[in-house]
């Protein structure tokens, strides 16, 4: 489960081999992929599959998401591309 704060945002990332559901249970997130930017909100899904660059973001509210990822941990899943942090910073 994350809580996220109002206009905070993950870094630009993809993974070699996990798929990414994200659960909103609370708010509204909005899920950036290379194909655009999707808005999930209050017990909506979205989910990202392997290989794919994405981001999520808060903009005026917090959020509370549950995050559940579908293989098994590898710490060097991730491929950084930008660190996270405000978005207006």
């Amino acid at each position: 489960i994350l809580y996220l704060k109002p206009g905070s945002r993950c870094s630009w990332h993809k993974h070699r081999a996990k798929y990414n559901q994200f659960f909103v249970i609370k708010g509204t997130l909005f899920i950036k992929t290379e194909d655009g930017v999707a808005e999930v909100g209050t017990n909506q899904v979205f989910t990202t599959k392997p290989g794919e660059a994405h981001e999520f973001q808060t903009h005026d509210e917090c959020a509370v998401i549950q995050e559940i990822m579908y293989v098994k941990y590898d710490p060097e899943d991730i491929q950084r591309e930008t660190l996270g942090g405000p978005l207006n910073g």
